[in-house]
Parts: C-alpha cells; sequence; structure tokens
C-alpha cells in the first residue's frame, strides 16, 4: 500500500552510516513515537472508511447493513419500497365532497385541510424497514433509524415498522 510506511526502514534508511548505532536509532525512533501512532489511527480510520463507502442507498446493500448490525444471525430486517408512493396525490376522495371544493388563498377564507394525520403515514413514504419483533431495544430503535437515515438516497422518506404492523 503506497501511505503504508515502516518507520523502522526508513530510520535506518535515513541515519548516516557513521550514526548508526542502536542509542542514535532508539533515540530517534522515540522521537518518531506521535507519528507513528497517529500513521497507526489513519490506517484504522482509511479501513473503517472505505469499509462505511460500500453501503449506499440500494435496497438490497441497505438491508445487508441493517442485518449485519442488528440481526447477523436470523437476517430477518427486510427493506420494502412502497409501490404506491407519491404516484397519486389526490385532494378529496370522490365520496367525500358532495359540492366542489375551492382552494383558497390565506387572506380569502377559511383554511381547508387536504389530508388527515393518520391518511400521511399511509402514503407518504418511499420504503418500509419491517424488523422482526422483540430483536430491537429502544436505544437500538434509534440506531437503526440513524443508520438508515445515514444511508438511504437523498429525498427518500423511510418508515420503520415492526412484523406486527406497530409503528416506531
Amino acid at each position: 500500500m503506497w501511505y503504508s510506511i515502516d518507520f523502522n526502514r526508513l530510520i535506518k534508511m535515513l541515519l548516516p552510516s557513521i550514526l548508526q548505532q542502536a542509542k542514535h536509532y532508539s533515540w530517534l525512533r522515540a522521537q518518531l513515537f506521535p507519528l507513528i501512532e497517529i500513521h497507526e489511527d489513519f490506517k484504522d480510520f482509511r479501513l473503517k472508511f472505505n469499509r462505511e463507502l460500500r453501503y449506499n442507498g440500494q435496497v438490497i446493500i441497505l438491508e445487508n447493513l441493517l442485518n449485519n448490525e442488528f440481526d447477523i444471525d436470523n437476517r430477518g430486517i427486510v427493506v420494502k419500497t412502497n409501490p404506491s408512493g407519491m404516484s397519486q396525490v389526490f385532494v378529496f376522495q370522490n365520496e367525500e365532497t358532495e359540492p366542489p371544493v375551492n382552494i383558497y388563498q390565506k387572506q380569502e377564507g377559511q383554511p381547508i385541510y387536504i389530508f388527515q394525520k393518520s391518511e400521511e403515514l399511509e402514503r407518504f413514504f418511499d420504503f418500509e424497514v419491517i424488523v422482526p419483533v422483540g430483536i430491537l431495544t429502544p436505544g437500538e430503535e434509534r440506531q437503526l433509524k440513524s443508520l438508515t437515515l445515514r444511508y438511504k438516497l437523498d429525498g427518500k422518506r423511510p418508515r420503520f415498522i415492526y412484523q406486527n404492523d406497530q409503528i416506531f
């Protein structure tokens, strides 16, 4: 690896032949000890970061990541896209209004609510993360949400749900 430096070899190569004694070598090694520690931390960080770069918002990769983190034995966490999504958004259902409804500006009339809060949860998400019941603690629920939000595609909205249809 081009970024990996063998400091012991480097010290031996750069030390003049007149000064190549054990006490000079040890002194230089002690002087470079903080740099060696930083270099080791850098190599560890690089390995971790390269592992994180493999993950993205694709469904199968996101599902694999969540199963590796939270359900390595059973691999029961499923990521499922919402087929309806935002493809059809209606201002009202045909059976909800008798006369036609006009939408006003704020200063012209009373506010008209287009949908209820319960209707929002039903279709305003792009994918579901379905988790088996009982494998997550409340802290792990937050971690799962955080990990999903970190690796999801921008602009996509998840819904987190247990297999018994309980939203968390």
